[in-house]
Formats: structure tokens, C-alpha cells, sequence
């Protein structure tokens, strides 16, 4: 159980950190083309706003529940669900990087277009891909020990 505890602990910090730093750097370009300016977008920006990335095809905010939900079969000790939900969790969360071919709507003049993601991409990375690699070794030490 302590190692439950642990990774979960750490999947949190990660998830705060992520919050708490530049996530995305981005740039507003016109649809004409026209440039624009750049800016970094913070970690809690997008957990508030990026659910409405789903209009515009990017769904990598949805991996956010799916997070929770791996967390919580991690911590009741369902390993082998918590591998699978965290795993594909960590997918949609790589799908955020569609951003660099599909540029979001950024009001009705602009894209919102992604330059490079940022520490806070990484973090918030570390965080969802915690969940599965422990459910993982968590999942291999009971199956070992079965046999």
C-alpha cells in the first residue's frame, strides 16, 4: 500500500507543478496569415479552458479524468485497470500535440497556434504516465510472487 500511496503522491506533485508552469508557448496567427504574438499558457489556463479543444478535434484535455480515474483504481489496488486507463490517459495526453498541425480557434479573426510545448507539458507528461508504469511494476511484483 505504500507504494500506492507514493505514486500517487508523486503523480500529484507532477500534476501541480504542471499547473503551475508554462505549459504550451503559443502563437495567435490571423487566418489571413497575418502574425501575431506569441504567449506561454499556463498549466491551469488549459485545465480550465482545454476541455473546449474537443470542438476543434483535440481532445488531449480529456485525458485529465481519465488521470483521476487511474489514480483512484491505483489506489483501491485494481493494478491491472489502472494500467489500462492510465495508458491510454497517457495517449490522449500525446494527442495534445496535434496542436502542432491543427491550430486551435483563438477568437473569430485568429488561430491559436502551438509553438513548442513547455515544462509544464512535461510535468503534466510525468504525471499521467506515473499511473501505469507503477500499476505496471505493481501488477509484475504480485504476478511474480503468484507464481
Amino acid at each position: 500500500m505504500k507504494e500506492r500511496v507514493l505514486a500517487a503522491v508523486v503523480a500529484s506533485v507532477f500534476f501541480i507543478i504542471a499547473c503551475a508552469t508554462p505549459a504550451m508557448r503559443v502563437a495567435t496567427v490571423g487566418y489571413q496569415g497575418t502574425p501575431g504574438h506569441e504567449k506561454d499558457m499556463s498549466g491551469f489556463e488549459l485545465l480550465l479552458n482545454g476541455w473546449m479543444g474537443a470542438w476543434s478535434m483535440n481532445f488531449g484535455w480529456y485525458a485529465n479524468p481519465l488521470f483521476a480515474i487511474a489514480l483512484l483504481l491505483l489506489l483501491v489496488g485494481a493494478d491491472r485497470k489502472a494500467l489500462w486507463v492510465g495508458t491510454f490517459a497517457a495517449l490522449v495526453g500525446l494527442s495534445s500535440l496535434t496542436w502542432f498541425v491543427q491550430p486551435l480557434p483563438s477568437g473569430s479573426t485568429s488561430l491559436a497556434k502551438l509553438v513548442y510545448p513547455s515544462m509544464g507539458f512535461v510535468c503534466w507528461m510525468l504525471s499521467l504516465s506515473s499511473v501505469p508504469l507503477t500499476a505496471l511494476e505493481l501488477s509484475s511484483r504480485h504476478k511474480a510472487s503468484a507464481t
